[in-house]
């Protein structure tokens, strides 16, 4: 059910282009009621399932297109009020200041015309919003709601569709001048619980001396990620130990398995029901849940282990598979778009691949040495967990770290240390323990994390760390998950069939591989980037990219580019960096010219020119170019900020031009 159902909401897009589409959908499930009814009176088993199975793919088809819809109709009508009350979801901290998710509850034009509104919005605000602004509390702010700008570069990660797939719509900007008025202040469990959690995180930063050693922290017992750097995020990415830093089944394992020692003591000593204690053992569980965040990796652990817990105690038959199914389908109802959380397809995916993986993996080898032994358990888990997560990692990432055995053998046991030192900082301020105490556990605790970054930091340095340059495109992250499934199904079922199907499946993906490169090489085509920060344009011939770059070269905007030149032809050494190009030249008898400066403005071409390409340095050389050469087209990037007199310029001489800011990136494919 929880594959279907997950399935559906993935491709429903593909079926509702109109509401009215849903309301067909609808019907048919109103009508599938009765036939489930007879059905099941009368014992048909089999039609019962397949009508049932059918019910639900269409109602996950369904209930992703609805939820949207239903944001979108309440969306874009915000932008014709800018009085609004907003309930702050979310709240986090970045170098630029803070950043606020918020619901939109009510909007007009003017404060007495407030209509209902069920927009979310995105807040970008001063550092200073951070300390003031309550979760779950509700706001006035008389602000313009902006649009989220698409990223039109092809291939490139698209923050407005990231940010729509969490049904957010619009964005604020607010400065220390702005203010945003308390109406309403939360007073539930809930908001509660986000309130320690942030007090809690701001003892930890202000406690530790070293930001890195305070963030990794927070992370791992808070879920807060705000105090850790790109650098020492990078650090863990790349030794292949990211995963620690969101609170998972990991961390939930080893708060379970200290609440459950201490649940065995009060047994074994009190007269106290094992029901009460697992009872409790499971409030403790939900407790840390919540205190981290409540991120769809830790409700996901949560639900599995009290189920499975649940079933222990109550000594009835436990299947893990159907455990994590139930949780995968309980989490999509409640909201179908967390299917596209990173958080939720990483989490699901790696505990699948233990479940299915880890028993054949283990048992290839057999040691009497109990640490030999535990060394070897913890790389099959960390095999197992990346079977199914490293196609998706390279598909998003384009890299994979090569260490992850070595980073998991080190981390499990570290992260179990490192937890308990967050809980143990964390009790000591909440009970109020004397400064020297404090002291002395924060110097414990800063000894643990020196220990623990540099080892991190070695494993980071070793040769080869990361495999970089890879690529997946979309079809074939598909075929190699779904190879993947099958080669799960033989092992679990030891039929050959499903062997065949895998073997099949990786043929198939080898072979759209190969056909993909050969046509690829064979292709000559210019690719002009919608980039407002820097001038990057690319020239890919019979396989060899040629990047020129018309200003100062910048990582972040180099980012935009990369997934589309590694689809292209992915050989990183084979690229050529031209700082600047003031000259023309042919392609496929194309003549180009990009961002010319004033020694091409004072040249006369002896043939007509195809295409210029200018940036904002280069629009004052136009003028002069085109009084003295024939032009068919320009392209005008995004640099250029005013475009009001080039176009008329443009117009007037009745040549055709293309604006990358607002038509996208400019794709002139030749073979």
């Amino acid at each position: 059910l929880a594959l279907l159902y997950s399935t559906s909401i993935y491709i429903s897009p593909l079926f509702f282009k109109n509401a009215n589409t849903t309301n067909a959908f609808w019907c048919v499930y109103i009508s599938a009621i009765p036939i489930l009814f007879i059905l099941h009176l009368k014992r048909h088993k089999n039609i019962f399932s397949i009508v049932w199975l059918v019910v639900i793919f269409l109602i996950g088809l369904n209930l992703n297109q609805v939820q949207v819809q239903d944001s979108e109709k309440h969306d874009w009508t915000i932008r014709k009020g800018n009085h609004l009350i907003l309930r702050i979801c979310s709240k986090s901290y970045t170098k630029k200041g803070s950043k606020l998710i918020c619901r939109v509850l009510y909007k007009g034009k003017t404060r007495q015309e407030l209509r209902r509104s069920k927009a979310n919005i995105i807040i970008y605000a001063d550092s200073s919003f951070y300390k003031n602004i309550r979760r779950s509390s509700e706001y006035y702010c008389h602000k313009q709601i902006h649009d989220i700008k698409s990223n039109s570069n092809p291939l490139a990660f698209d923050y407005m569709e990231f940010l729509q797939k969490k049904m957010i719509y619009g964005q604020i900007y607010l400065n220390h001048a702005d203010k945003l008025i308390l109406l309403k202040e939360s007073t539930g469990l809930i908001a509660m619980i986000s309130k320690w959690r942030y007090q809690f995180s701001t003892f930890l930063t202000e406690s530790f001396k070293n930001e890195t050693h305070s963030g990794i922290l927070s992370a791992m017992t808070l879920g807060i990620k705000d105090h850790i750097s790109q650098e020492d995020y990078n650090i863990f990415r790349n030794s292949g130990a990211v995963h620690i830093l969101a609170v998972s089944g990991l961390h939930i394992g080893i708060i379970a398995s200290l609440l459950i020692a201490v649940s065995r003591f009060y047994v074994t000593h009190y007269a106290i029901s094992r029901l009460s204690l697992a009872l409790i053992v499971i409030v403790g569980v939900w407790t840390f849940v919540l205190l981290s965040g409540a991120a769809p990796s830790s409700v996901r652990a949560g639900i599995m282990f009290s189920f499975y817990y649940s079933g222990l105690k109550n000594a009835k038959p436990v299947n893990p598979l159907n455990i994590i199914g139930i949780c995968a389908f309980t989490m999509l109802v409640l909201n179908p778009l967390d299917l596209y959380n990173l958080g939720f397809q990483f989490s699901f995916l790696a505990m699948l691949g233990i479940l299915l993986f880890y028993k054949t993996i283990s048992s290839a080898l057999y040691f009497s040495n109990r640490i030999i032994k535990l060394i070897w358990q913890l790389s099959c888990i960390s095999v197992s967990a990346q079977i199914f997560v490293a196609p998706l990692v390279i598909y998003h990432f384009n890299q994979f770290p090569l260490y992850f055995i070595l980073s998991g053998i080190i981390t499990t046991p570290f992260a179990g240390l490192l937890i308990c030192t967050g809980m143990i900082n964390i009790g000591v301020h909440l009970f109020q323990f004397p400064w020297n105490i404090k002291q002395q556990i924060i110097i414990l605790s800063e000894s643990v994390l020196d220990l623990f970054t540099f080892i991190l930091k070695g494993i980071n340095e070793l040769p080869s760390a990361v495999l970089s340059s890879l690529y997946l495109s979309e079809p074939s992250l598909i075929i190699i998950l779904g190879a993947l499934a099958m080669l799960a199904l033989f092992v679990q079922n030891k039929k050959y069939l499903f062997l065949a199907g895998t073997l099949i499946a990786f043929i198939l993906q080898i072979s759209m591989h190969l056909k993909t490169k050969y046509q690829k090489n064979a292709e000559t085509k210019l690719v002009v980037y919608d980039l407002y920060k820097n001038s990057i344009s690319d020239v890919f011939i019979n396989g060899h990219l040629i990047s020129i770059d018309g200003l100062d070269s910048d990582q972040n905007q180099e980012d935009n580019c990369r997934k589309f030149r590694l689809s292209n032809f992915p050989r990183e050494s084979d690229r050529i960096f031209i700082n600047e190009s003031s000259h023309g030249f042919c392609l496929e008898n194309f003549f180009i010219i990009l961002y010319p400066d004033e020694e091409t403005a004072q040249s006369r071409f002896n043939q007509s020119i195809d295409l210029i390409i200018v940036n904002k340095n280069s629009t004052e050389h136009l003028k002069e170019i085109i009084s003295k050469n024939h032009i068919s087209m320009v392209i005008i990037d995004s640099t250029v900020k005013k475009k009001e007199e080039i176009i008329t310029l443009l117009n007037t001489k009745e040549i055709s031009f293309y604006l990358t800011g607002s038509q996208g990136a400019y794709i002139l494919e030749l073979t």
